[in-house]
This record gives structure tokens, C-alpha cells and sequence, in this order.
């Protein structure tokens, strides 16, 4: 009876996975184009950001233009400030008012904690009347780059327009 030889080698079989020089270039190259996709993201995050506070700032002029109009009293919408009245910085966010004979309310208020957006109006405070009448304005909600900013116009009747910025201007962004 003949048994089957069994070799036994002193080299063994080759072990399955990879080597050191194959991951280090695996992940030299994902360590660049992580790199080279962080600032789309930043961006990204940055552009969201400017838009979510427009957007916030649209529905406060909206709904001041409305309370006015319906409610026959005099709104305002300006920078926050302490306690019930006006502050002079926009960054922190702004508040609508209702300016009545004897006292003043807070209808509604916007907080912002981003210092990533810098937000600069050319009013210090938007006024609309019972007969939709209003300040005009804008307010500039700024980022990092010069040519990536958003404009809100406020109309003399109250209408909004958002306008983004021409890579030649840099508007109230300073």
C-alpha cells in the first residue's frame, strides 16, 4: 500500500491581506483627497449656514410687514439687545417689536451663535407702518469670501429680495 508523500516546505504559503508599503500608499492617497474636499465642505457648510440666517431674516420681515398691516400697529425689527429693546450689533440676531402707546413687546427674537457669518445692515432698525409702509434697507449676510455673500432688500413696501453677490462686489461686506 502506498501512502501519499506529504511535502512539507520551508517557505510557507503566501498569507493573505496586505503589505506595509500597500497601506501606506492607500492611505497617503485618501489623506489627499481628504484634504483636497475639506474646504468644498467648509464651504458648503458656510453657504448653508448664510442661508438658513437670510432665510430666518425674510420670515422676520414678513412677519412684521403682516402684524402691522393686520393688527394696525407699528413693528419693528432691529438688532437684539438687552431685555426689551434695540441693540446696535446684527450679529447677535434681531427681534421684532411692538411698539404700542404705553409699552413695547417682544413678538418674536432670532439668536445666532455662528461667528463663521458676519451679518452688517445699512439701517439700524426696519420700521413698518399699519398702511405697509416700511424702512428700506439691506443687510448683508457675509462669509469668509469676499464674492460669496447674500444681499436681503428690503422694499419701501416691505418686500424682500434676496440677491447673492457678482464676484466684483463686495457689497456692505468689509
Amino acid at each position: 500500500m502506498r501512502h501519499s508523500a506529504i511535502y512539507w516546505s520551508a517557505i510557507p504559503p503566501r498569507a493573505h491581506g496586505y503589505s506595509l508599503p500597500e497601506l501606506s500608499a492607500a492611505v497617503a492617497i485618501l489623506a489627499i483627497l481628504s484634504a483636497s474636499a475639506l474646504p468644498s465642505l467648509i464651504n458648503l457648510a458656510t453657504g448653508a449656514q448664510q442661508r438658513a440666517h437670510s432665510n430666518a431674516f425674510i420670515d422676520a420681515v414678513r412677519f412684521a410687514r403682516e402684524t402691522a398691516a393686520s393688527n394696525g400697529e407699528q413693528i419693528i425689527v432691529c438688532p437684539r439687545g438687552e431685555k426689551i429693546s434695540c441693540g446696535s450689533d446684527w450679529n447677535s440676531g434681531w427681534a421684532v417689536f411692538n411698539i404700542t402707546a404705553n409699552k413695547t413687546k417682544i413678538l418674536r427674537e432670532y439668536v445666532i451663535n455662528d461667528s463663521a457669518i458676519r451679518i452688517n445692515a445699512n439701517r439700524q432698525k426696519f420700521v413698518f407702518q399699519q398702511h405697509l409702509r416700511a424702512t428700506n434697507g439691506s443687510i448683508n449676510f457675509c462669509s469668509g469670501q469676499p464674492a460669496a455673500h447674500l444681499k436681503v432688500i428690503v422694499s419701501y413696501t416691505g418686500k424682500t429680495t434676496l440677491t447673492k453677490a457678482q464676484n466684483t462686489e463686495t457689497g456692505g461686506c468689509h
